[in-house]
């Protein structure tokens, strides 16, 4: 550390703040040591507990973040005057619960405390600044009975409250329309300098309205208007100059709890020599200044001229309009130039001038319409030419001369009785022989028709009696038929567009809507083809239906009231798409798997996890552990070696973790065990907010639930159980025959006068550099373990296996 005077945080005190940040609790700090150093600078170390020597123990006067420097926390503390007589060296921070812990350490420039009876009492004021992660979880706690406040904090405090009146201190000027906040400049035809007071009120985003200080880089806002405390609805402030605002009062007018910064500000006028101009449209109780009653007048005249302008002088003739007499009832009508006379207005007339339309007129005429008239009595016409052929009316007169020509015109051989039987070939039977040969027809009820008969092919759609070709039949049940069903409104097939047997949907659907058919007995086969991801009703207009989803393709019925839908397979989507809603079973592709619409909620658990609710697809093998056999995860699979994931991307993996009781704190996860930690709860708003953590299933054996052989309790889910050696035994016997000691003096290499099975070995230790001993060559045993003379060994406690790589089902 460069500097030569500093204050840092003692092991305690890192690990207690570690802690409360995790926890999200406070860590007090309630007192300030002071110690001499034992005459000695001291250099501050993480490891002591306290100050070297002790002289004086002060309560905390204060206690806030440095405004430069957000991480450090700057301590006060207040020797009074009648203290004193020693040399302050060194500091130390006390808190904790019971405030016996110590929290941090610093040294301090030798600074001598004289007592009054030194002759040159006074109060001193100590100041140290500790650097921690997290402000947040520093809390002063006070004894009010023994706290000294300093004359700055005093000061400070006293500005404070002041800052809390509604009545401020009055401003420099006060603007007329939106400024930049910084340098100096002009506002209201005053030159505005650093230190002036100005009320900013015209600000586009209202929130940057208030009081500020003009400097020449950016602007603060003044002491007394800084915070929620200070500035509160009605507060008055004077303004001093200003060309418009001059010698003005202005009030905050903005109702409720104030925000400093998110709040939006409005100020009005309230007294002083000039009103503020209103808007022209302004229709309100609000003060009007000369200038906006001068204004409204101007305007007024300009209506008034332009309302008169183009309009008709006063000549003779409307003079002479003006002197007729006139009565209910009568029509004026002119009579020379500018003369003018009036006539009776009969109640037919009248009538007939307010009838609509021609139509309505022939009504009141009593005329026949010109469409299909209806007459009666005996109504008379003029007579069409003889020949005549088109739509001219024909009366009996023109009929009887037709009729006549007729028979006139008829040949010589056929204009008698006998020239007609002849011409039947004087057939008795006439009509016999006739129905004979009708006979031989198909008869028009159930006509059982041979060969290849043919008819006309109907139009598309038709759905009648009308006699169906081969054609016809083709085209319905073979056609398709595309259809625009683009927005949300309902789209109304025709009988020709539903009369293919292949219906096609297209274009952009931006919400539920429903496409309706005739409601007559038909099959289709239907194609979702729009975009957008919206279901669609296919249905008749006053029945029941079923849902298409994008890319559905299906076979339905009309029973003649409702559309039924022909069962099929599961729709089929791929995880990266799934649908947003409960579709019904869904067959995922790329996993092989039917996944089904689920849903999970629960409450917070404190230091544990978030609130959690879900609602989508999932698989039911959702959280499962897997054994890897590719090196790259499948796309339903996530390594389970400890990384954080996206709650937003795995959010049905995060429900399984919540709802199966497999979260746990961060302090609580260890490698190895089945179970999640929740991001939020471990770092809230940090790196991992809004993420989990996945297991750490690396060199792990899986193994079922039951009871542990050890200690008979029953093993939970996800839990982890260290490694552990199955027991391994040995024995040593010895004897004391031959006149040796047991595992001591050996007559040779080989003698066995002790004997060792299982793990354990021994060995002879030759007497050479011992003091003699008769009759012995070894005195004494040397013994060994190896586990590898019973058992397969290794660097690890394992059984047979093979590798994979550990992963966890999304």
């Amino acid at each position: 550390m460069s500097q030569k005077y500093f204050t840092i945080l003692t092991n305690t005190g890192a690990a207690l703040h570690a802690n409360a940040q995790l926890q999200q609790t406070t860590v007090p700090w309630t007192h300030l040591v002071l110690g001499d150093g034992n005459g000695v600078e001291p250099v501050p170390s993480p490891a002591q507990t306290g100050v070297i020597r002790e002289v004086d123990r002060l309560a905390i006067t204060n206690i806030q973040p440095d405004p430069d420097n957000p991480n450090w926390i700057v301590i006060e503390a207040v020797i009074p005057a009648d203290r004193g007589g020693y040399v302050v060296r060194e500091t130390a921070l006390m808190g904790g619960s019971n405030g016996s812990q110590c929290i941090a350490v610093g040294n301090y420039p030798a600074a001598t405390k004289p007592l009054l009876s030194d002759g040159a009492g006074s109060e001193l004021v100590i100041r140290v600044v500790v650097e921690i992660a997290s402000t947040a979880t520093v809390t002063l706690k006070i004894d009010p009975a023994v706290v000294i406040a300093s004359r700055d904090y005093v000061d400070k405090a006293i500005q404070s409250e002041l800052g809390k009146r509604d009545h401020k201190q009055s401003v420099r000027v006060a603007t007329v329309g939106p400024i930049t906040l910084s340098g100096v400049q002009s506002i209201d035809g005053i030159a505005v300098v650093a230190g002036d007071r100005v009320l900013v009120k015209d600000q586009a985003a209202a929130a940057a309205n208030g009081i500020y200080v003009a400097t020449a880089g950016a602007w603060t806002r003044a002491a007394d208007a800084d915070s929620d405390s200070k500035l509160n609805p009605g507060a008055i402030i004077p303004v001093e100059a200003g060309s418009a605002n001059g010698d003005t009062q202005w009030t905050l007018k903005t109702d409720g709890q104030v925000t400093i910064g998110t709040t939006a500000l409005s100020f009005q006028w309230t007294g002083g020599l000039n009103a503020p101009n209103q808007a022209q449209s302004d229709n309100s109780q609000k003060v009007a200044n000369t200038a906006f009653v001068r204004a409204a007048i101007a305007a007024l005249t300009t209506t008034v001229s332009n309302d008169l302008a183009g309009k008709q002088p006063q000549d003779a003739t409307l003079t002479a309009l003006a002197g007729l007499a006139t009565v209910a009832n009568q029509l004026i009508y002119s009579t020379g130039v500018d003369t003018f006379a009036t006539s009776a207005l009969t109640a037919f007339a009248r009538s007939l001038l307010d009838d609509a339309d021609a139509a309505a007129a022939r009504l009141t005429l009593g005329a026949a319409p010109l469409a299909s008239p209806g007459f009666t009595g005996a109504p008379t016409a003029p007579t069409a030419a003889a020949g005549t052929n088109n739509t001219q009316l024909a009366n009996t007169a023109f009929v009887q001369a037709a009729v006549a020509a007729l028979v006139a015109s008829s040949p010589a051989a056929l204009d008698t009785l006998s020239e007609l039987a002849e011409a039947l070939g004087n057939d008795a039977n006439f009509s016999t022989t006739v129905m004979n040969a009708l006979a031989a027809k198909a008869p028009l009820a159930s006509p059982a028709l041979t060969g290849v008969p043919t008819a006309p092919t109907a139009a598309a759609g038709v759905n009648s009696t009308q006699l169906a070709t081969t054609a016809f039949v083709q085209a319905a049940v073979n056609s398709v038929t595309t259809i625009s069903i683009a927005g949300s409104a309902t789209t109304a097939l025709t009988a020709a567009q539903s009369g293919g047997g292949v219906i096609v949907l297209t274009g952009a659907v931006t919400g539920a809507k429903a496409v309706t058919v005739p409601a007559t007995a038909s099959k289709w086969t239907v194609k979702h083809g729009g975009t957008g991801a919206f279901g669609v009703t296919f249905k008749t207009p006053a029945g029941t239906g079923v849902v298409l989803w994008p890319g559905d393709c299906l076979d339905v019925f009309c029973d003649g009231t409702n559309i039924i839908g022909v069962e099929s397979l599961p729709r089929t989507y791929t995880i990266g798409a799934l649908p947003t809603v409960d579709v019904g079973p869904i067959f995922v592709t790329d996993a092989q798997e039917l996944w089904t619409w689920q849903t999970a909620a629960s409450n917070a658990v404190a230091g544990v996890s978030t609130a959690m609710s879900f609602a989508g697809y999932r698989s039911h093998s959702c959280g499962a552990p897997i054994f890897g056999h590719t090196y790259s995860p499948r796309v339903f699979e996530l390594d389970a070696v400890g990384g954080w994931v996206s709650k937003t991307a795995y959010a049905g993996l995060w429900a399984y973790a919540v709802g199966n009781g497999l979260v746990v704190a961060f302090a609580n996860w260890a490698a190895g065990m089945h179970k999640f930690v929740d991001g939020d709860v471990y770092t809230p708003g940090g790196a991992n907010a809004g993420k989990f953590l996945l297991p750490d299933l690396r060199n792990q054996f899986l193994r079922f639930t039951g009871t542990d052989a050890d200690t008979a309790n029953a093993r939970a889910l996800g839990t982890r159980q260290l490694d552990a050696l199955q027991n391994i035994t040995a024995s040593l016997n010895g004897s004391t025959s031959a006149g040796y000691q047991f595992l001591g003096e050996w007559a040779s290499a080989t003698e066995a006068n002790a004997a060792a099975t299982g793990a354990l070995g021994l060995s002879h230790i030759s007497k050479a550099g011992f003091p003699d001993t008769t009759n012995v060559a070894f005195v004494g045993t040397g013994i060994t373990f190896d586990a590898s003379r019973v058992a397969r060994t290794s660097a690890e406690t394992r059984g047979a296996n093979a590798a994979f790589v550990p992963r966890v089902h999304v």
